[in-house]
């Protein structure tokens, strides 16, 4: 009796053993030890929802003349869908192979997702309900220090165009606007 409570507790704490058996003929299976790492950062999901269907394919909200003009021959890479959290796309353009130039725009049904980055604001400017400019290139899905941003709101809208023309060169307010005013023109 007190063998086979031993066995029992045995069975119970090596889960991994396909089966507890009192047989020394059987094979043993391997004991294989595997880790993960749990993250609170949501992944992106790549299918449509009912709310990012309410968003326009960002891909498609900035005229190929205005990218043409700070990229030539830019490789898209986009629409990137996000709805873990919040309802967002974005899509970037880059020249193949290099950190720039490159120019991102991430368009979120929110008016509050960015924010807490005004705090960072080196200047308004005149767009949408309200917008301002940030040092950084900053979209839904991350950044870099390259560049600026205007983060504009509109209605239900959040929406971001980052620029990142050549290193430490920082694109002017009215390339930031025009390229802004392309996206909120795009927006129902």
């Amino acid at each position: 009796m007190k063998r086979m409570f031993s066995l029992g507790i045995i069975c119970v704490v090596v889960l991994a053993l396909p089966a507890c058996s009192e047989s020394k003929d059987e094979k043993k299976a391997d004991v294989v030890v595997t880790t993960t790492t749990t993250t609170t950062i949501p992944l992106p999901a790549f299918t449509e929802t009912p709310e990012t269907l309410k968003i326009p394919n960002p891909c498609e909200v900035i005229s190929i003349e205005h990218i043409e003009n700070i990229i030539s021959n830019a490789t898209q890479r986009g629409p990137l869908i996000q709805n873990a959290v919040v309802a967002s796309k974005a899509c970037e353009w880059t020249k193949p192979n290099k950190d720039y130039p490159r120019v991102g725009v991430s368009i979120v049904l929110s008016p509050t997702v960015y924010d807490a980055i005004e705090a960072t604001k080196v200047a308004d400017a005149v767009v949408g309900d309200k917008a301002f400019i940030v040092d950084g290139f900053v979209t839904a899905f991350g950044g870099t220090s390259c560049g600026q941003t205007i983060i504009v709101k509109l209605r239900a809208y959040s929406y971001s165009v980052a620029v990142c023309n050549a290193k430490d060169k920082k694109p002017s307010d009215k390339e930031l606007i025009e390229l802004a005013t392309d996206v909120q023109n795009s927006l129902p």
